[in-house]
């Protein structure tokens, strides 16, 4: 009788996602034509921020962009390089592309786009078996349109975000299956999925861990198919496995330096007063100012965290895999010492399919989703303009931010002959990938590759590259002018060539 009852409300929830046919006609329900407009706005939004410095590439990416050059060469990196953590399965995607369209910094940030408009479609799928079908809809255009950091962040190929949100919610689309079903297969493809995901990304933990714990709780029977999960699980993971055999098990160290000051309290603290309010659309990304002012910033974040405590005492059961995840975040989320840089939610990112969903269960009426989407479209928008005044999302080189357009600095190196370059992390990387190699730029710095780090300092007078107004550059110019440099100027940045005579 109640599951007559619940079967018959689904389908009258799910009535309320569809069209009408009427003579002649075809009208579409309301959350369908929400679902279209928030995908129209989300693209809008991001082919806004590709087109502004927003959308700069930075060299982080470029690295995976490079990987993925190298790995169409036949030079296959298990982890990013020079890291010990992070798979390269994006780039791996990335290179796919490049096969097919060449490389372009277009074609790897269209890449990481994919893996998230990919991701929203699985938030809905997830939605559907825990929020409801209105609710899926609803929720799924919340992950879509905002924050604003994310819809920024959505945009950036950071090598293994986008594929790690993807693998995630695979995981616990899988998991939520075999809560109902224990079907072998899906158990099968839950081992790839969870041996995949850790060789990513150790935060596609944040989703996998509660998910696999609720699952394990709510129907121990399941224990009955990880031998059916093993071999998948193993090929997964071989991968990362392999690496760490050879280099010391360095990915099971993972306490960045910078974080030696941070403190699992620190970070907590960090989490509630900067981290959750940033990502709520409240605080600005990287100035942390409130975008509304203190007041609205503080009362907006209690309102949230009264929604959820109100979810949490109505113990729907649909919801639990969601709840559970999202009260063990903060936990997880202090554990990790990578979390001790509160300016930015990167972090945040891979609950973020948990938190729209939750946000979108209480979306079930028309009135409510179209409010909800303009709310948080407005304070994408808001937020994304504020970004975009400040500039604070630029990494800076030395003591100035980079320019966001290197096509002039590429373009003079090429006409003075110049292929072998050295300048700071963040124009390096970025000269190597965006001239497809043609120029190999290395870091006066961390160096990420040394193979490109051994080549260009084998070269007696490679390039210089600063960005204008530079300290550093200031107090090279003599040297190398000494040298026989020549000081050439070119859209915001500084070039020293030497003629070969």
């Amino acid at each position: 009788m109640v599951a007559v009852s619940l079967n018959a409300g689904i389908r009258k929830e799910t009535l309320g996602t569809r069209g009408v046919y009427g003579p002649g006609r075809y009208v579409p329900g309301a959350f369908t034509i929400l679902v279209v407009v928030a995908a129209v706005a989300g693209l809008v939004l991001r082919v806004w921020i590709l087109a502004s410095p927003l959308g700069a590439l930075d060299s982080d990416e470029a690295i995976s962009g490079l990987m993925a050059l190298h790995m169409l060469d036949g030079e296959v990196s298990a982890l990013y390089w020079l890291g010990n953590y992070g798979g390269t399965l994006e780039s791996a995607a990335a290179a796919l592309v490049f096969a097919v369209f060449g490389s372009s910094v277009v074609a790897l940030k269209l890449t990481t786009l994919a893996l998230f408009a990919a991701a929203a479609v699985l938030t809905w799928r997830v939605g559907i078996r825990t929020v409801g079908p209105r609710a899926a809809l609803a929720g799924a255009a919340l992950f879509w349109i905002s924050p604003a950091y994310f819809v920024w962040w959505s945009t950036k190929a950071r090598a293994f975000y986008g594929m790690g949100v993807f693998l995630a919610l695979i995981i616990f689309l899988l998991a939520l299956r075999l809560r109902d079903q224990g079907s072998r297969r899906d158990a099968a493809f839950l081992g790839l999925a969870v041996g995949l995901g850790w060789w990513t990304s150790p935060g596609v933990l944040v989703l996998a861990a509660p998910v696999l714990v609720w699952l394990v709780w709510r129907r121990p029977s399941v224990v009955r198919l990880v031998p059916f999960a093993l071999p998948g699980l193993v090929i997964g993971i071989a991968p990362w496995l392999a690496w760490n055999v050879r280099n010391g098990w360095l990915s099971l160290d993972l306490s960045p330096v910078a974080s030696e000051q941070s403190t699992f309290v620190d970070r907590l603290a960090n989490l509630f007063h900067y981290v959750l309010p940033t990502w709520l659309g409240l605080r600005v990304p990287f100035s942390l100012d409130w975008l509304l002012g203190p007041l609205v910033g503080w009362v907006g974040l209690g309102v949230a965290l009264a929604g959820f405590a109100v979810l949490v005492a109505r113990r729907r059961p649909a919801l639990e895999p969601l709840l559970l995840t999202a009260a063990l975040f903060p936990l997880l989320y202090a554990l990790s010492k990578f979390t001790y840089y509160a300016a930015e939610p990167r972090y945040v990112v891979y609950l973020s399919p948990v938190l729209a969903l939750l946000a979108g269960s209480a979306l079930v009426t028309p009135l409510r989703a179209w409010v909800a989407l303009a709310a948080a479209l407005t304070l994408s928008v808001a937020g994304l303009v504020q970004m975009h005044r400040e500039q604070l999302f630029q990494p800076l080189a030395q003591d100035v931010p980079v320019p966001s357009d290197l096509g002039g600095v590429i373009g003079l190196l090429e006409q003075e002959g110049e292929n072998r370059v050295l300048a700071n992390y963040w124009i390096a990387y970025r000269i190597s990938f965006e001239s497809a190699e043609r120029v190999i730029a290395t870091s006066t710095g961390f160096v990420r590759y040394q193979p490109h780090d051994t080549l260009v300092r084998r070269s007696a007078y490679p390039a210089r590259v600063y960005v204008q107004g530079s300290t550093v550059e200031a107090r090279a110019r003599t040297e190398l002018r000494s040298r026989g440099y020549r000081r050439l100027e070119t859209g915001g940045f500084v070039v020293y060539v030497r003629d070969s005579a």
